[in-house]
């Protein structure tokens, strides 16, 4: 009867060791999950702030694309308003070398 006393006995033991080992893995794979989750919602803000970025500088972009345009067109106006201008007055003499 003694040894089955003690089979008995370390049976129990090892059935509350179980029990502590499979509540660490559940703790342990709760805790990996929260990892998880961390890193999925820190993808998700990187992602998000690199669209910002990319809509940031395709703004800069645009605008800076608008003024080159505007500027151009400035100055094709004013070229045009030159050359009318030109075209409109008389031409000037050119000195005449021999007659001195």
């Amino acid at each position: 009867m003694f040894e089955l006393d003690a089979l008995k006995t370390e049976l129990e033991s090892l059935k509350t060791k179980l029990a502590a080992v499979e509540a660490e893995s559940k703790e342990m794979e709760a805790a990996t999950r929260r990892v998880r989750q961390k890193e999925i919602q820190t993808k998700r803000e990187i992602e998000a702030i690199s669209v910002l970025i990319e809509l940031h500088e395709s703004t800069q972009e645009s605008k800076a694309e608008v003024k080159a345009e505007v500027k151009a067109d400035v100055k094709a106006d004013a070229n045009a308003g030159a050359t009318t201008v030109k075209q409109n007055e008389e031409p000037v003499p050119k000195p005449n070398k021999m007659a001195n």
